[in-house]
């Protein structure tokens, strides 16, 4: 449970904890997308007042995962609830702000929603009770508050100011009561009288139109004194009947009575949003409530959905074993195309990784940074084991567009956010580091990669590096991986079947082995570019001056 300071809510949910660097770069948001929110409080709860777990946390993060096991367990054998609370709770309406201030005047219709929100907020509790999931949640009693201003008809999901909450109040809506009463006789009497005389059924505030060649018509004229003339023409009159004294004197009195009963409510209601504010925190709290049990439920569906494991903590070793890239599982599948998970283990100090064009670095390094945002976010993974520290933040490199548009080149992106997070190394973070400095020549890029490497070697922190430079490792304690990449035999035979034909997409997919194996010796940095341009059916003449040109290297 995070700290409640009632003054310092609202900069709490402005807050966004910087824990993943260049976030973009690992398709993050993508992920973020598959958590549905029923509420904006559940949505707040994750991001802004539950924090990333860090180094420390571990108690924490066994306890929330502890929780989202009870709840995967209970709601897959449970659905119909987990709907019924995911629809209450999207029903609840959002009149937080107006409990954000010191004060504010509540009138009826903010009395209507309180008492709404907090039957809502009871109702959607004792659903919950049903799991026996004990979550951490604020103790609170908002039935008391119910009885500030509803003491009467605190079940019934209506509301108006009952008479019987203030004896003053009680006296003015009776004498109210009566005089309308009174007004209602003095007007049967007076238009009684009034259509014997004239034989028609006056009713005030209902014009009757009276044609000049009526017979009435002289009479009315004679009698303009009980009339009010309010159209003429010279076919008809239209009139209504004049009040007389009496009636006009007994509507004065309730207009005068309402006067002193709007007064009346407004002191009323006063006193209630006094009394009311006084409990404002748990108001507040009650919200806060509200989005525990939303981000809760959102991360129990998340496990269900993606069929998510609990992650073993440990600091010293990074294993994933068939760890799944949602974002790209999904892309993948939907086109029929096979999808190889993740299997690696990685060490405290610097692993290098390369492979073939096309064998997935990329993808690696993204399924690394997503598998340990999950876990940092307090997340179910996909994957069949997973074992991870807590790291202190992920950097995952890459360019930012935003920065390119504005003039700074990708390498310029690249040395700029690195030197702002170098500092960090020793901090028991998580670096990630794709084709590093490849955006400048090979010599010095080389030269800065391998020089990453030879520093992060010996931090305090897990790192991964892409490659296609080879010696990176020399005289590097390091951990070296290879991508296993294209098979060349079977793409030399498949190349001499379909020669002059352009090579489907998914056949070259299907001839790369995406698999990791982890290798002793110096890396050498696998060369099929080439055979690539023959996969992709490129001009003969072209790939045979490619030929010609790396035989002089």
């Amino acid at each position: 449970m995070f700290n409640f300071e009632i003054d310092k809510l609202n900069e709490l949910l402005n807050f966004t904890e910087n824990f993943i660097f260049n976030k973009e770069q690992a398709d993050i948001d993508k992920i973020q997308e598959k958590l549905v929110f029923s509420t904006i409080f559940g949505k707040e709860s994750f991001f802004n007042l539950e924090k990333f777990y860090k180094k420390g946390d571990e108690d924490k993060i066994k306890i929330d995962y502890q929780l989202q096991k009870e709840g995967k367990e209970f709601f897959l054998n449970n659905k119909n609830l987990l709907e019924k609370l995911k629809i209450e709770l999207s029903s609840v309406k959002n009149i937080r702000s107006t409990y954000l201030s010191n004060f504010n005047l509540l009138d009826e219709t903010d009395l209507y929603d309180l008492k709404i929100f907090i039957l809502k907020y009871n109702n959607i509790f004792n659903l919950f009770k049903i799991t026996n999931i004990n979550l951490d949640l604020y103790n609170i009693e908002l039935n008391e508050i119910l009885e500030i201003f509803d003491p009467f008809n605190k079940e019934n999901p209506t509301f108006y100011l009952h008479q019987d909450i203030d004896l003053e109040y009680k006296k003015l809506i009776n004498d109210k009561d009566i005089l309308i009463s009174e007004l209602k006789k003095e007007e049967k009497n007076y238009l009684s009288k009034l259509n014997k005389n004239f034989n028609i059924n006056f009713m005030f505030d209902c014009p009757k139109i009276i044609l000049k060649e009526d017979k009435i018509y002289n009479l009315i004229i004679q009698n303009l004194d009980n009339f009010i003339v309010l159209e003429e023409n010279y076919i008809y009159i239209k009139v209504t009947p004049k009040k007389n004294e009496a009636i006009l004197n007994i509507e004065y009195q309730i207009q005068e009575i309402d006067k002193k009963i709007y007064e009346k409510k407004i002191e009323i209601l006063n006193y209630i949003s006094q009394k009311i504010f006084l409990r404002k925190n748990d108001i507040l709290k009650a919200f806060i409530n509200i989005g525990i049990l939303d981000s809760f439920l959102t991360k129990v569906t998340f496990a269900i959905q993606i069929n998510g494991i609990i992650p073993e903590i440990d600091y010293n070793c990074f294993n994933i074993e068939e760890g799944r890239n949602l974002y790209l599982e999904e892309s993948l599948l939907a086109k029929n195309l096979k999808y190889t998970p993740l299997s690696i283990n990685l060490s405290k100090g610097v692993s290098i990784i390369t492979g073939s064009n096309m064998g997935g670095k990329t993808c690696i390094l993204k399924t690394i940074a997503q598998i340990a945002y999950l876990v940092h976010a307090g997340l179910m993974v996909p994957a069949k084991k997973i074992t991870i520290p807590l790291f202190n933040g992920i950097f995952i490199s890459g360019p930012e567009k935003t920065l390119i548009q504005e003039g700074l080149s990708s390498f310029g992106y690249e040395i700029f956010t690195l030197k702002n997070i170098w500092k960090e190394k020793d901090n028991f973070y998580l670096f990630l580091f794709d084709e590093p400095a490849k955006g400048t020549n090979p010599q010095e890029g080389k030269a800065i990669a391998r020089t990453i490497a030879y520093f992060l070697s010996t931090s305090n922190s897990f790192s991964l590096i892409s490659t296609h430079y080879e010696g990176i490792s020399k005289d590097i304690n390091c951990k070296k991986f290879r991508i296993k990449g294209i098979d060349e035999e079977k793409v030399s035979k498949l190349i001499s079947i379909i020669t002059n034909k352009v090579f489907p997409q998914e056949k070259i997919i299907e001839m790369i082995d995406h698999s990791i194996v982890e290798i002793k010796d110096e890396l050498e940095v696998p060369k099929n570019a080439i055979t690539l341009l023959s996969l992709f059916s490129f001009d003969k003449s072209f790939i045979e001056k490619c030929i010609e040109f790396l035989d002089q290297n």
